[in-house]
């Protein structure tokens, strides 16, 4: 065998053995979550398509946020990665939605609040105590909520919701809450709805 062969084999035992170095420095070795409260890793996980031990992939990093931001969960979520000795450490960092701790309803006199449930219920508004706090189903309570104050007479009615923050209990509670209350006027001046959440 020739000089040329033997640096041809030596060349290619070199390329063998670094490509599973290669390979090794490309793979996911962890994923860790960070800002959830309320919500358990194991959920959050379960919603993504990456997994330990897979190959990097941008793309799928880019579905995996996108499957996350559609569960409605959460207001931010960002996704980092960090390279390790041994691969790429996946950081997800989520900031829940909060939740609503109390609907108050103020000013009603035509309607009685079970009339307004009952309607939420028929109309499928979706906002209730200890449901994820969501500017959407706030807008169509306020109206759904002015619909049937019309209906009761009160066609010139103002609803207005005032969100407020609420802290936890304490300051180890894990929850982020908000508390919901709602107000209705016959007069035209805003003297409405409140609504509130905590972050």
């Amino acid at each position: 065998m020739g000089p040329g062969c033997r640096i041809l084999r030596l060349l290619l035992s070199l390329l063998l053995a670094t490509c599973p170095l290669w390979g090794q420095e490309n793979i996911i070795t962890g994923i860790v979550v960070q800002g959830n409260r309320r919500i358990p890793v194991d959920t959050i996980k379960a919603r993504i398509f990456t997994k330990e031990g897979d190959i990097y992939d941008q793309a799928a990093l880019e579905r995996d946020f996108n499957s996350l931001w559609n569960t409605g969960y959460f207001e931010d979520i960002r996704i980092e990665r960090e390279q390790t000795p041994k691969g790429w450490r996946i950081h997800i960092y989520v900031r829940e939605r909060p939740t609503i701790r109390e609907i108050n309803y103020t000013g009603l006199s035509s309607v009685s609040t079970s009339d307004v449930l009952d309607r939420f219920k028929e109309r499928k508004v979706g906002l209730s105590v200890e449901s994820q706090y969501d500017p959407t189903k706030v807008k169509k309570a306020e109206v759904t909520l002015k619909e049937l104050l019309s209906e009761h007479g009160r066609q010139f009615a103002t609803v207005r919701t005032e969100v407020r923050p609420i802290p936890p209990p304490s300051s180890s509670a894990k929850d982020p809450r908000s508390k919901l209350a709602k107000s209705a006027s016959r007069a035209t001046r805003t003297s409405a709805a409140g609504s509130s959440a905590a972050p």
